[in-house]
């Protein structure tokens, strides 16, 4: 049986686990600061995985659950959250007259514009922290990644 030191290396040398590790990291970071700024929980894990989803245009929650591979109460008990804060309306989906849209309102908007700001301070935060230069060639690292795994979203890569 492999030992724990071998996992911890085996971790270190992997840059998904790392580069998961370092979001993870962030996510919390970034939810703490964001609800001190408020004054109140706004941000929990629950609801902060819905944010990268959610739009003025509209995303069914079936399609919520679909993406995050959570049940649709999950999704609606977040959902519930947000709204009692003015932050989601719901309108018919012109698509289909049984479903409903999820869309942001305005404060829904302000709220992700400020969940955006936080995460520029904490930006540079790290770059005080770390050389300008590594964390820009970082950042364009990063985009370069995030265009190939939106590219595999829609054709992924085969298997080997």
């Amino acid at each position: 049986m492999p030992s724990t030191d071998s996992l911890r290396d085996a971790q270190s040398a992997s840059f998904g686990h790392v580069l998961f590790d370092c979001a993870r990291r962030l996510d919390e970071i970034a939810q703490a600061r964001l609800n001190v700024l408020a004054g109140k929980r706004l941000a929990r894990p629950s609801v902060m995985r819905l944010v990268p989803f959610l739009t003025r245009e509209g995303i069914r929650p079936i399609e919520l659950a679909r993406r995050l591979d959570i049940s649709k109460q999950a999704v609606a008990q977040a959902l519930n959250l947000l709204e009692e804060e003015g932050f989601i309306t719901n309108k018919p989906d012109p698509t289909d007259g049984r479903g409903r849209l999820v869309c942001l309102t305005d404060a829904g908007e302000a709220a992700h514009h400020l969940g955006l700001k936080v995460l520029g301070t904490l930006e540079t935060d790290l770059a005080s922290r770390m050389d300008s230069p590594s964390l820009a060639t970082t950042f364009r690292g990063l985009k370069a990644i995030h265009r190939i795994l939106s590219e595999w979203e829609a054709v992924p890569p085969n298997p080997q």
